[in-house]
């Protein structure tokens, strides 16, 4: 279920740059390990009958001897995955403080703003996103941009762009402090090869990750995007609800499913929101019992 959820099979389908990264800090190896972080997470949740609330935001992690140093989280002994404490100057825990999660939303030399923002969207409020039919769309010359973030702005100013662009940036842009591998940067690291030669050319950027969600809300850092699929937690757990359930039915979720959704999360509120309990009902629902 994670792996097509989450979609952790694409995490390792690409390496480290080199070039950027320390070769002992990054590595396949723990590229592989930080895959099957989620599908840990996952099933901590519902083998000790824990909160959907965490895939939000949690005060732990699920780590093992590749992942923990990775987060600098110390040391711990096994390649099994095991419950530890985040640090209180750490903004990890939950879903999106993973790395292997902030990796798979980015490219190979850099981050996408709109890779992450459109998985959050589809991920964890269930949200489709889909151009309409016969869209098309006039590209803005972005030569005059010298961020990230001037980018996304410079697209924002055609309003076909801007129709996807003004819902989907502002969360990507909260994780930009984020590097390709996931893991925190003060500012930006362009690394260019000279042609012909083995030489490189390294340049440095400010990052500006602060932006404002459509309904006005702003945001900045993980923290602050954490805060708000917190404030949108019922949009979210039903959104995951949806996705257990399609799992579940084997059929996506559509209009008529909605009071379905509702009765499940009604259900779960009682509970804690508890992941087992989402299952159990799930598997109670008389949806589930005619499929």
């Amino acid at each position: 279920f994670t792996r097509q959820w989450l979609l952790t099979e694409r995490i390792d389908d690409i390496g480290p740059d080199d070039r950027v990264h320390d070769k002992r800090k990054v590595t396949f190896m723990k590229i592989r390990e930080l895959a099957r972080e989620p599908k840990a997470f996952f099933r901590e949740l519902l083998v000790h009958d824990l909160s959907m609330l965490n895939f939000i935001d949690s005060d732990f992690a699920m780590v093992n001897d590749e992942t923990a140093p990775y987060y600098g989280f110390g040391e711990v002994k096994g390649r099994s995955f095991q419950r530890v404490a985040i640090p209180a100057d750490s903004e990890r825990g939950g879903l999106i403080g993973q790395a292997g999660l902030l990796k798979l939303t980015s490219g190979k030399h850099s981050t996408s703003p709109i890779l992450r923002g459109t998985w959050i969207i589809k991920r964890l409020y269930g949200e489709k996103l889909s151009p309409p039919p016969g869209l098309v769309v006039e590209e803005p010359d972005i030569r005059s941009a010298k961020t990230v973030k001037e980018v996304l702005e410079l697209h924002k100013t055609e309003a076909t762009c801007n129709r996807c662009h003004s819902r989907i940036d502002p969360f990507g842009l909260a994780l930009e402090h984020y590097d390709e591998m996931g893991l925190w940067r003060d500012e930006y690291r362009h690394v260019e090869t000279r042609v012909g030669t083995k030489d490189v050319t390294k340049r440095k950027a400010p990052i500006d990750s602060t932006s404002t969600l459509v309904d006005g809300r702003e945001i900045g850092s993980m923290s602050e995007l954490k805060t708000v699929l917190m404030e949108d937690q019922e949009q979210v757990l039903k959104g995951i609800l949806a996705k257990l359930a399609s799992y579940a039915l084997g059929r996506e979720m559509g209009i008529a499913d909605e009071t379905m959704i509702d009765e499940l999360y009604q259900e779960i509120e009682q509970k804690n929101f508890s992941l087992r309990a989402a299952v159990h009902a799930v598997i109670a629902h008389e949806s589930f019992a005619k499929k």
